[in-house]
């Protein structure tokens, strides 16, 4: 696709630290953009900001002022918890931190000039939970279900960056991420934890092995992303953005059994069970792909193959 508009743009992306946010942030300066990148921690090109102080997320808008003459054009908010199970053992940090960083980033964007798009990302865990029976593609226009902590706190993000959108009028993108991994990733999320467990030991444990997911190259994400920033009188501001494609966890495990030649045995570990789990979610993409041209372009079996030998080292490798 062409990104040629993000050269020289001014860009804010918080949780910039973050496995999304890293690879955003790199993909942004490759094509010429303006990057203020902060996150809970300082790293090489990072700056140090808590999205849940306000006075904190406004320094960051005039560091645009300050280092590029310009003010922020667009802002990615990637800040706050993204993991479902991390939001299953923390639901009051969850609930506080996600919701009151959305508000502060949306209360000062729309006070500031030369905004072209706000993205917040949510996530197709907003949807309700389908019927056992029932496998069909999510749409955006489906019902919304807060039916655990972290899909709580995505559909209270996204109905306020809407209020904003119609009583302020400002330019807010939503986009419902599938289940995203790649390079990089922590082993909080299934894959790599996956990768690391028939790396490094003969047995690993599981959760449901017959979830099926919409599984997603984070490459295939941030230009998702990136497509969705672009958008200009556009009507649509909600989209899902995945792959459209659903892989049982147990195909997945399958695919890495044959990749990393495991040998070992698979356990069933209840402590691994989340309440309310659906069974089949994945996502229907095409209002995203109407709007933008956007296409994923990586399948499950080889983003797998690069994310393992990304995590083996082995040179050239996807980055």
């Amino acid at each position: 696709m062409n990104f040629d508009l993000l050269k020289e743009a001014s860009v804010l992306v918080t949780g910039a630290g973050g496995f999304i946010g890293n690879h955003l942030t790199a993909t942004l300066k490759n094509h010429g953009a303006r990057v203020i990148a902060v996150d809970r921690t300082a790293r090489d090109g990072i700056s140090v900001a808590d999205m849940t102080n306000v006075d904190e997320v406004k320094k960051c808008f005039r560091s645009s002022q300050e280092y590029f003459a310009k003010p922020i054009e667009y802002v990615f908010h990637l800040a706050g918890q993204n993991n479902a199970g991390i939001a299953h053992k923390f639901p009051f940090d969850t609930l506080q931190s996600s919701f009151q960083s959305a508000i502060n980033i949306l209360e000062v964007a729309r006070n500031q000039p030369g905004i072209k798009n706000v993205i917040i990302p949510s996530t197709l865990g907003v949807y309700g939970r389908l019927d056992d029976q029932n496998e069909h593609a999510l749409k955006e226009s489906d019902r919304l279900v807060a039916d655990s902590v972290y899909s709580a706190t995505k559909i209270t993000a996204e109905y306020a960056a809407l209020s904003y959108v119609s009583e302020f009028g400002l330019p807010v993108r939503i986009a419902r991420l599938a289940n995203v991994y790649g390079p990089g990733q922590s082993n909080a999320a299934v894959i790599p934890s996956l990768i690391s467990q028939m790396s490094n030991s003969q047995e690993i444990s599981m959760g449901n092995m017959d979830a099926i997911r919409d599984f997603i190259y984070i490459d295939d994400v941030i230009e998702g992303l990136l497509a969705i920033s672009l958008l200009d009188n556009q009507p649509q501001r909600v989209f899902n953005l995945g792959t459209g494609c659903g892989s049982s966890v147990k195909t997945v495990v399958e695919i890495l059994t044959r990749i990393l030649n495991f040998g070992g045995r698979i356990v069933i570990d209840r402590d691994k069970l989340r309440p309310n789990e659906k069974r089949y979610v994945v996502a229907d993409i095409g209002q995203l792909t109407e709007a933008t041209g956007w296409t994923p372009r990586i399948m499950i079996e080889q983003g797998l193959e690069e994310t393992v030998l990304f995590e083996q080292g082995v040179p050239n490798a996807r980055q």
